[in-house]
């Protein structure tokens, strides 16, 4: 499986689905330094900088059309995406990551979305094969399972998103829970 772009190769790609990239922040975290009201707000707020942020120039935006990119300076850099959620969790700051990463945080409260009306991009995951026929069963199986666990994910992801969340706004944005494009099957 890859998450993101592909490089040039002789393998086929199967997109088995996309994964969003969200801000969160614990509750206890925004109520003591304030929630930014935009990303231009970012700078002044303890920026947590997980795998997936770095090597960025910055974290990038997109509202209505507008697109910005703001630099942000971690005051905690970690390796893992796990590390960077639970220091979120812990009131340490505001993170980076995908929907999915942060879900049951998202379901049991522990973090909200902070800046949700601001889009941040999204990344493909495919299962990665090779050309032809030249997959063995074992590996299409694999795609197949792949497939089904990750419409499984996003049946969850959907039907549990909080439409609001006491004092922040938590809804996904309107593009995304209108979408019915899943994958059928990767191998048809």
């Amino acid at each position: 499986m890859r998450v993101g772009s592909l490089s040039d190769s002789n393998a086929v790609a199967h997109k088995i689905g996309v994964v969003y990239r969200v801000l969160a922040a614990s509750p206890s975290y925004l109520k003591q330094a304030g929630a930014p009201k935009a990303p231009t707000d970012l700078p002044n707020h303890t920026c947590i900088v997980g795998p997936a942020s770095q090597g960025l120039e910055g974290w990038a935006f997109e509202k209505d059309g507008k697109k910005t990119s703001i630099r942000v300076e971690g005051k905690f850099i970690l390796n893992g995406t796990d590390s960077a959620t639970k220091a979120a969790v812990a009131g340490l700051g505001i993170v980076s990551s995908t929907h999915l990463s942060c879900l049951e945080e998202f379901q049991n409260g522990s973090l909200v979305r902070v800046l949700p009306d601001w889009e941040m991009g999204e990344a493909v995951i495919n299962v990665v094969l090779p050309a032809g026929r030249a997959a063995k069963p074992s590996a299409r199986a694999f795609s197949d399972f792949m497939v089904a666990e990750f419409n499984k994910l996003h049946d969850l992801f959907t039907l549990s998103w909080p439409s609001t969340s006491v004092g922040f706004n938590a809804d996904l944005p309107a593009h995304r829970t209108q979408s019915s494009e899943r994958p059928h099957s990767v191998l048809e």
